[in-house]
Protein backbone atom coordinates (compact mmCIF):
# COMPACT_ATOMS: atom_id res chain seq x y z
CA UNK A 1 0.00 0.00 0.00
CA UNK A 2 1.16 3.82 -1.19
CA UNK A 3 2.08 6.53 1.84
CA UNK A 4 0.28 9.16 0.39
CA UNK A 5 -0.43 12.95 2.23
CA UNK A 6 -4.13 14.45 1.80
CA UNK A 7 -4.15 18.12 0.75
CA UNK A 8 -7.64 19.65 0.74
CA UNK A 9 -7.96 22.08 -2.64
CA UNK A 10 -10.33 24.85 -2.45
CA UNK A 11 -12.55 25.91 -5.30
CA UNK A 12 -11.25 29.54 -5.51
CA UNK A 13 -13.28 30.33 -8.57
CA UNK A 14 -17.30 29.85 -9.57
CA UNK A 15 -18.00 27.34 -12.57
CA UNK A 16 -14.13 26.30 -12.34
CA UNK A 17 -12.66 22.97 -10.47
CA UNK A 18 -10.17 23.41 -8.38
CA UNK A 19 -8.41 20.38 -9.78
CA UNK A 20 -5.23 20.88 -13.09
CA UNK A 21 -7.63 19.59 -15.85
CA UNK A 22 -4.11 19.34 -18.14
CA UNK A 23 -2.70 16.90 -15.14
CA UNK A 24 -1.58 13.77 -16.93
CA UNK A 25 -3.59 10.33 -16.26
CA UNK A 26 -6.82 11.85 -15.04
CA UNK A 27 -10.08 12.10 -16.86
CA UNK A 28 -10.73 16.11 -16.93
CA UNK A 29 -14.47 15.47 -17.65
CA UNK A 30 -14.72 13.93 -14.23
CA UNK A 31 -13.36 17.49 -12.67
CA UNK A 32 -14.38 19.97 -14.75
CA UNK A 33 -18.16 18.83 -15.73
CA UNK A 34 -18.80 18.40 -11.26
CA UNK A 35 -18.03 22.10 -10.81
CA UNK A 36 -19.69 23.58 -13.49
CA UNK A 37 -22.26 25.09 -11.00
CA UNK A 38 -21.00 27.89 -8.70
CA UNK A 39 -19.09 27.15 -5.65
CA UNK A 40 -20.82 24.73 -3.39
CA UNK A 41 -19.54 25.05 0.99
CA UNK A 42 -20.53 21.49 1.07
CA UNK A 43 -17.64 20.15 -1.54
CA UNK A 44 -14.29 18.68 0.14
CA UNK A 45 -12.21 18.07 -2.96
CA UNK A 46 -9.08 16.56 -2.58
CA UNK A 47 -5.87 15.60 -3.75
CA UNK A 48 -3.51 12.78 -2.68
CA UNK A 49 0.33 13.18 -3.05
CA UNK A 50 2.79 10.62 -3.22
CA UNK A 51 6.31 10.77 -1.30
CA UNK A 52 7.61 12.76 -4.37
CA UNK A 53 4.86 15.28 -4.11
CA UNK A 54 3.26 14.00 -7.14
CA UNK A 55 -0.41 13.58 -7.20
CA UNK A 56 -1.34 10.30 -7.41
CA UNK A 57 -5.25 10.46 -6.76
CA UNK A 58 -8.33 13.00 -6.02
CA UNK A 59 -11.85 12.65 -4.56
CA UNK A 60 -14.54 14.74 -4.25
CA UNK A 61 -16.42 14.23 -0.77
CA UNK A 62 -19.37 15.85 0.33
CA UNK A 63 -20.54 17.27 3.95
CA UNK A 64 -24.43 16.32 4.28
CA UNK A 65 -26.37 18.97 6.68
CA UNK A 66 -28.83 16.59 6.82
CA UNK A 67 -29.07 13.45 5.61
CA UNK A 68 -31.91 12.29 3.07
CA UNK A 69 -32.59 9.26 1.71
CA UNK A 70 -30.50 9.28 -2.04
CA UNK A 71 -31.40 7.58 -4.54
CA UNK A 72 -34.54 5.66 -2.83
CA UNK A 73 -32.22 3.39 -1.14
CA UNK A 74 -34.72 2.59 1.60
CA UNK A 75 -31.54 3.17 4.09
CA UNK A 76 -31.37 5.55 7.31
CA UNK A 77 -27.85 7.37 8.30
CA UNK A 78 -27.11 9.93 10.91
CA UNK A 79 -27.51 13.52 9.35
CA UNK A 80 -24.31 14.44 9.57
CA UNK A 81 -22.69 12.14 7.24
CA UNK A 82 -19.74 12.70 4.58
CA UNK A 83 -19.96 11.14 1.10
CA UNK A 84 -16.91 10.10 -1.06
CA UNK A 85 -18.75 11.23 -4.54
CA UNK A 86 -15.47 10.22 -6.85
CA UNK A 87 -12.56 8.63 -5.73
CA UNK A 88 -9.69 8.62 -9.25
CA UNK A 89 -6.28 7.28 -9.26
CA UNK A 90 -4.11 8.47 -11.38
CA UNK A 91 -4.07 6.02 -14.37
CA UNK A 92 -0.58 4.45 -14.35
CA UNK A 93 -1.15 3.43 -10.75
CA UNK A 94 -4.74 1.92 -11.31
CA UNK A 95 -3.41 -1.31 -13.64
CA UNK A 96 -1.78 -3.32 -11.97
CA UNK A 97 -3.26 -2.60 -8.81
CA UNK A 98 -1.07 -0.88 -6.45
CA UNK A 99 -3.54 -0.59 -3.10
CA UNK A 100 -3.62 3.58 -3.94
CA UNK A 101 -7.58 3.46 -3.98
CA UNK A 102 -7.47 1.50 -0.54
CA UNK A 103 -4.82 4.06 0.94
CA UNK A 104 -7.21 6.84 -0.35
CA UNK A 105 -10.11 5.60 1.54
CA UNK A 106 -7.73 5.41 4.91
CA UNK A 107 -6.69 8.78 4.25
CA UNK A 108 -10.71 9.60 4.38
CA UNK A 109 -11.73 7.68 6.86
CA UNK A 110 -8.81 9.62 8.98
CA UNK A 111 -9.99 13.20 7.89
CA UNK A 112 -13.27 12.04 9.22
CA UNK A 113 -12.96 9.96 12.44
CA UNK A 114 -16.25 11.05 13.50
CA UNK A 115 -18.23 10.95 10.66
CA UNK A 116 -20.31 8.12 9.12
CA UNK A 117 -18.58 7.89 5.83
CA UNK A 118 -20.75 6.74 2.45
CA UNK A 119 -20.44 5.87 -1.08
CA UNK A 120 -22.85 5.13 -4.11
CA UNK A 121 -20.50 2.25 -6.33
CA UNK A 122 -20.10 3.54 -9.62
CA UNK A 123 -19.41 0.05 -10.73
CA UNK A 124 -16.40 -0.56 -8.02
CA UNK A 125 -18.76 -3.03 -5.87
CA UNK A 126 -15.51 -5.02 -5.52
CA UNK A 127 -13.29 -2.32 -4.34
CA UNK A 128 -15.80 -1.18 -2.09
CA UNK A 129 -16.25 -4.37 -0.38
CA UNK A 130 -12.42 -4.93 0.14
CA UNK A 131 -12.27 -1.59 1.91
CA UNK A 132 -14.19 -3.38 4.57
CA UNK A 133 -17.08 -0.91 4.08
CA UNK A 134 -20.64 -2.46 4.59
CA UNK A 135 -22.99 -2.90 1.64
CA UNK A 136 -26.51 -2.01 2.46
CA UNK A 137 -29.41 -3.90 1.19
CA UNK A 138 -31.76 -1.32 -0.84
CA UNK A 139 -35.20 -1.71 0.53
CA UNK A 140 -36.85 -1.58 -2.65
CA UNK A 141 -34.13 -4.39 -3.82
CA UNK A 142 -33.91 -2.48 -7.83
CA UNK A 143 -29.86 -3.95 -8.85
CA UNK A 144 -30.12 -1.63 -11.72
CA UNK A 145 -29.54 1.29 -8.90
CA UNK A 146 -25.93 2.23 -7.38
CA UNK A 147 -25.06 -0.15 -4.41
CA UNK A 148 -24.67 1.72 -1.38
CA UNK A 149 -20.90 1.22 0.92
CA UNK A 150 -21.42 2.54 4.74
CA UNK A 151 -18.32 2.81 6.94
CA UNK A 152 -20.55 3.61 10.57
CA UNK A 153 -18.60 4.88 13.58
CA UNK A 154 -20.52 3.10 16.29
Amino acid sequence: MQMLAARFVPQEQDYVSPFDGRAHGFRPGWWEDYFQNSRNRYHRPYSFTDHTGAEAARALLREWAGFSDLEGAGVSLPSQAVSVDFIEVREDLYRPRRGVGTSVVRLIEALYPNDTLFAFSEEADEFWVSTGWELMPRADKDRRMRSLFVLRRD
